[in-house]
């Protein structure tokens, strides 16, 4: 099922509580929130920023991995994600920082260099695609803060669970204003419920003890209020698309190779850029590539380098459209680049101007064999070697101990990115092409993308090597390990099968 459908069927619940998902300390308030989520017949989550280890859950709790909303700790992501709030939802994030600012004594400018806020805006950005009908946040942490700004932001009732109050300093600074903004309080005791009731002027009703018996029915009113897929600033399209883009018209047809990495990415685009009349790029928008002041381009650039060096900085739409205009003096019908995930997910001028075009095609990458993408990258990161031709070197036989934690977020995180982009480019066309599918049964993948860009692409032939192969057992060190790890989880299955696509 897709995170982020156009209309959910079922009411949402975000819940805020921890960064880290799942943990048994936790166990009690998951079973609480899946009780809730039983009697109101409704989907919940819970937000969270780190994965947890599953070698370190027990069998009974495996199966809660991979079932959150996963926010990614990224600092690029995050920065893109704050400019997003306040472009497209200025008002509200105006007011917010306006009122954070009385409230915390503190200047704009302290209140948003710190990594919290970024990553609580980044959290409300996510939330905004998934389009929670409730937030709930439980405790007093920074979970509650930041479910506060998503429920500012988005405009979504709150409930705050609030068991016990203890000395944190900046939660009895904010205590004022989660009362005021929280929908409904819910105390785990006699003296909590008094303290919360009286910052309550003249709304006393708002605050109750988690077991009276009126607050499941309190929020099953506010979850039913109004369904967050009827709010227009809420869903896919509003949270994955920022600013309007024109779409001018390309003197060849564009396309683009999309994935993240060892997805066979490298060796399509390697492959494609060999056929007549088909000129296909690198990774124009790779930060590090830009830092370099490198433009990943196949052919001889006919412009100044610098002044398209600037141009990319400036307008990723405008480079485009010269580097295709330069291709097509140079005879290309069809002109590529290739897009990686996280190139996309922090600079959204390239999504924005890309998904504009509801004309451009997408050979969507991706592999199933997530354990050896897993192995892959992890390869390709200790050597920096992302990319090799025939006779320069051979497959690594090196057996590599992989980290359990590291490939539950490699999942997590995978997933997370594909959702992403299938909601953002639901309305296009798009082929979704399996890294097996390339490396074992290249012409009928061929075909395909021949009948997507509307080119008879001949044969494509591999130019590049494999970085790795072989069965699993032998190429992780800590194979039984990682089985016995993932053992119970959703992703068992992915762990267990140890042949594959190299």
């Amino acid at each position: 099922m897709s995170l982020f459908p156009e209309r959910p069927e079922r009411p949402r619940i975000a819940a805020f509580l921890d960064y880290e998902f799942p943990v048994e300390r936790d166990r009690e308030t998951y079973e609480r929130l899946d009780a809730w989520a039983g009697s109101l017949d409704a989907e919940c989550r819970v937000v969270h920023t780190v994965v947890a280890d599953p070698a370190a859950q027990p069998i009974a709790l495996r199966a809660r991995c991979g079932e959150g909303l996963f926010v990614p700790q990224d600092s690029g992501i995050h920065l893109n994600d704050v400019e997003h709030v306040r472009d497209t939802l200025g008002d509200r994030f105006d007011a917010l920082l306006t009122t954070l600012q009385d409230v915390a004594q503190a200047s704009l400018a302290a209140l948003m260099v710190q990594p919290q806020m970024q990553e609580a805006f980044s959290m409300t950005r996510w939330l905004r695609a998934w389009q929670p009908d409730l937030i709930v946040s439980l405790g007093i942490g920074q979970g509650a803060m930041q479910a506060m700004i998503a429920s500012f932001v988005l405009d979504v009732p709150r409930v705050a669970v609030i068991d016990t109050l203890k000395d944190d300093s900046l939660f009895a600074t904010l205590l004022p204003l989660h009362a005021q903004q929280a929908e409904l309080l819910l105390a785990g005791d006699a003296t909590t419920h008094d303290q919360l009731a009286a910052h309550l002027a003249g709304r006393p009703d708002k605050a109750l003890r988690a077991n009276d018996p009126a607050a499941l029915p309190r929020v099953a009113a506010l979850l039913r209020r109004e369904r967050s897929h009827d709010q227009p600033t809420l869903g896919p399209d509003a949270a994955f698309r920022t600013r309007p883009s024109e779409a001018r018209e390309l003197p060849a047809k564009p396309f683009v190779v999309l994935g993240t990495e060892r997805t066979g990415s490298n060796m399509l685009v390697d492959m494609l850029s060999t056929r007549p009349g088909v000129c296909c790029a690198g990774e124009l928008f790779n930060p590090r590539r830009i830092r370099e002041r490198v433009i990943d381009w196949p052919r001889g650039l006919r412009d100044d380098r610098d002044e398209l060096l600037a141009l990319r900085r400036r307008s990723p739409r405008e480079l485009h459209q010269r580097l295709c205009a330069s291709a097509a003096r140079d005879g290309a019908h069809h002109v590529g680049c290739k897009l990686l995930y996280y190139h996309g997910l922090i600079d959204d001028r390239v999504t924005d101007f890309l998904a504009a075009r509801d004309d451009l095609p997408f050979v969507h990458l991706t592999r199933r064999q997530r354990l050896r993408q897993s192995l892959s990258m992890a390869r390709a990161k200790q050597s920096d070697e992302w990319f090799a031709q025939h006779g320069t070197r051979r497959p690594s036989t090196q057996a590599f101990e992989l980290d359990t934690r590291a490939v539950a977020t490699d999942f997590t995180m995978g997933e997370l990115f594909e959702q992403r982009y299938r909601a953002l480019l639901r309305r296009h066309r798009v082929l979704e092409l399996d890294y097996g599918e390339l490396a074992n049964r290249l012409p009928a993948a061929t075909a395909q993308i021949g009948e997507l860009l509307g080119a008879d692409l001949g044969e494509l032939r591999p130019r590049s090597v494999k970085t790795g192969g072989g069965d699993l057992a032998a190429a992780v060190a800590n194979y039984d390990d990682v089985r016995a790890a993932f053992a119970g989880t959703r992703w068992q299955p992915l762990t267990d099968e140890r042949s594959g696509d190299e």
